[in-house]
């Protein structure tokens, strides 16, 4: 059968470029390119749900809100009024925050605030955690729950075989040496 549909036409546009398609089908509202000859595009540039859920470059929302992201392009960009990235997901599922190009799977170019009774951030395996927190007393803390303790190293290389500084479960201290046999070891 046939659905209610509405386009808009550019007539100077190029090549199958031509027409934007609104169109209801089991009351849902889809927006999308069409060809000149009237064929809808796949998917739909836009997809709203009669639930409330948003698809955007989707058919089907797998959550309130589901962009399904291009190759080329971040799936998601947040910019100032002057252009500036604010809060960008890119292609890789990357998050940046205040930049357009995040690195790593978080990146964030500015200062952050940590607010809770006590402030905590995990660095977790599954079978380990590492932490860094403030106490109760505003004391700082860096947790282990390995018995390796905790490891200083002198810069930020890859080879992690030659801390500078260790402190072990057992309160001993190595400066120099990763096994320390007393309180305090030298090497």
């Amino acid at each position: 059968g046939t659905k209610p549909s509405f386009a808009l036409t550019d007539t100077s546009a190029g090549a199958d470029s031509k027409h934007w398609l609104f169109s209801s089908m089991g009351g849902n509202l889809y927006v999308g390119t069409s060809t000149d000859s009237y064929g809808t595009s796949t998917p739909s540039a836009l997809t709203i749900l009669n639930d409330g859920t948003l698809g955007i470059n989707a058919t089907s929302t797998s959550s309130t809100v589901n962009i399904l992201g291009r190759s080329n392009v971040s799936a998601f960009n947040i910019a100032s009024s002057t252009g500036a990235s604010m809060f960008n997901v890119d292609r890789l599922g990357n998050v940046g925050i205040g930049t357009a190009a995040p690195g790593q799977m978080l990146d964030v170019n500015g200062n952050m605030i940590l607010s809770s009774a006590y402030p905590m951030i995990y660095f977790t395996d599954t079978s380990w955690y590492n932490a860094i927190n403030v106490g109760s007393n505003n004391e700082f803390g860096i947790y282990s729950n390995q018995s390796l303790g905790i490891k200083f190293f002198p810069n930020a290389s890859v080879d992690q075989t030659n801390p500078a500084l260790v402190i072990r479960q057992s309160g001993n201290v190595g400066i120099g040496t990763t096994t320390p046999g007393a309180k305090l070891s030298i090497d």
